[in-house]
């Protein structure tokens, strides 16, 4: 046995997703990459690596967001037989390359090793977001985000040096994708925090140009295609529909700014029959994000 060290650099292309480590085994039934059967050998977070134990067999390696069925069309690094450690290194680009969304790219590998098979691609449409944004959230988390106007009083929650002010009907919750989640019975705020330290070609951007790559991406990616920037009292922020986990569409109000150290994005989720009435509140929330 030999040690195989695997490094996911960081990348604001999915960010937010963790990316699964197979390895082709004859043997493996966790799934079957390009024909080739294989068995899971972990996670990678953005900006992570890990160690696993590997035969002294040659074999491929996939980083891939999928976690059953088949796939088809994904990249590889070939891994040669021997008995030395192997280290591999990549990281996640933003492309859309035979259906592949934000694929990792392994460092050193070029287009001539990427199988490209002309089968029917079945890849999962993952939404997968530059800005660390997942539109598909668990049943429950993204519901109406609808003021609670005489029944609460207001609220500070803080986050690094960021704070905003909701109400005492928020309680704090731990989401592995999110920096910070904010959650009512009925109501769901995001904080995203992208630091240039691990995203650094997107310091020279302003808020605004962040929000325009976030829309590119949003309609690229068929995340949605009503995207609209939008500016109010000073905010800048994106309004659209997107389609969640549990099916049903809802309506996203997502503000940037920008500090010395990183962007972030306050993301409100609303239900798209209450998107219009719930946006002056939404506005008045924004516009108590401040930063030490």
């Amino acid at each position: 046995m030999r040690n195989l060290t695997v490094k996911r650099g960081g990348s604001v292309a999915a960010c937010a997703v963790a990316m699964r480590v197979y390895i082709e085994d004859p043997e493996g039934t966790d799934i079957t990459v390009n024909g080739i059967p294989c068995r899971n050998l972990g996670e990678l977070k953005n900006n992570s690596e890990d160690t696993y134990s590997i035969s002294e067999n040659e074999a491929k390696l996939y980083v891939i967001p999928e976690k059953e069925g088949s796939v088809y069309k994904s990249e590889y690094y070939q891994i040669p037989a021997g008995s030395e450690d192997v280290r591999v290194s990549g990281k996640n680009v933003l492309e859309n390359e035979y259906g592949n969304p934000n694929p990792f790219r392994f460092d050193g590998v070029t287009n001539a090793t990427i199988e490209r098979s002309k089968d029917r691609s079945r890849f999962k449409n993952i939404l997968i977001v530059a800005i660390a944004v997942i539109v598909g959230l668990a049943i429950g988390l993204a519901r109406t985000l609808l003021p609670l106007f005489n029944e609460t009083s207001p609220k500070t929650f803080k986050v690094d040096n960021m704070e905003i002010t909701l109400t005492k009907a928020f309680k704090k919750y731990d989401h592995k994708d999110y920096t910070a989640n904010y959650n009512s019975n009925d109501s769901s705020v995001f904080v995203i925090k992208d630091s240039f330290a691990d995203y650094p070609d997107v310091r020279n951007y302003t808020a605004e140009g962040y929000a325009e790559l976030c829309a590119d991406f949003f309609v690229a990616e068929k995340i949605s295609q009503n995207v609209e920037k939008k500016t109010a009292e000073g905010l800048i922020y994106l309004s659209f529909d997107a389609e969640g986990e549990d099916t049903n569409t809802y309506h996203y109000y997502e503000f940037f700014f920008k500090t010395d150290d990183a962007f972030w994005i306050i993301e409100f989720s609303v239900d798209t029959d209450k998107a219009e009435s719930s946006l002056p509140k939404i506005i008045e929330w924004a516009k108590t994000v401040k930063f030490s």
